[in-house]
Parts: C-alpha cells; sequence; structure tokens
C-alpha cells in the first residue's frame, strides 16, 4: 500500500468521525427541543391521568415510576394523582426505576384514625 493511499484512507476516516463528533456535541449542547419536551409532557399528563382514574376502581395503591413521566416534576404528578383521591406515601429509588407510591386517601385516613 502506497503512503498516498493511507493517507487518503485516514482521511476517509477522519473526516466522518470529526463531523459526527461536532454533531453529538452540537446536538448534546442545544438540548432537546421545547416542542417536543411540551408534547411529551401533555401526553405523560395524560396518560398519568387515565392511569390514576383506572387504579382507582381496582385497588387501593398505586406506583408509578417517575423516570416514565420525567417531563412532570414530584409536585406536579402529586397534585394530579390528588385530584383522583390518591395521597402520596412514598418513594424508592432503585438501579432502573424511581418508583413513586401512593394510596387512596381514604384508605390512609382509616388507618391514620384507626392507629390514634
Amino acid at each position: 500500500m502506497s503512503q498516498e493511499t493511507a493517507n487518503a484512507i485516514a482521511l476517509w476516516i477522519l473526516v466522518p468521525s470529526l463531523i459526527l463528533v461536532v454533531v453529538i456535541t452540537v446536538g448534546t449542547a442545544l438540548g432537546t427541543p421545547r416542542g417536543v419536551r411540551d408534547t411529551r409532557r401533555e401526553r405523560q399528563m395524560a396518560q398519568l391521568d387515565q392511569g390514576a382514574a383506572q387504579e382507582r376502581v381496582r385497588q387501593h395503591t398505586f406506583q408509578i415510576d417517575w423516570l416514565d413521566y420525567r417531563e412532570i416534576s414530584k409536585p406536579e404528578i402529586v397534585s394530579i394523582l390528588s385530584k383522583h383521591g390518591w395521597a402520596y406515601r412514598d418513594e424508592e429509588l432503585g438501579d432502573k426505576e424511581w418508583l413513586l407510591r401512593f394510596d387512596l386517601s381514604s384508605t390512609r385516613n382509616r388507618t391514620s384514625a384507626g392507629q390514634g
């Protein structure tokens, strides 16, 4: 292999690699566009609202993975769920999940009243 061929191969590898690094760096610096985040947020809020209503019928406890709702802050999640009668109980941070647990407000109040 001649020196010219080796240089040509090196350039064909180096130039696309540099372009890829620049694209990734600029994309990371700019972040996710606001419109995409807003769309995700609306979808996640609707999903949470629907899930809270469905679980209220079936169970007395409700557990969500906060990583599935990362566009919604914790106070907003608590507010949305409190409209359906859920009260925040606790959370558990795992390796691949961040669980938020809720109880039905009436169940929690009866338990607290029974202990007092």
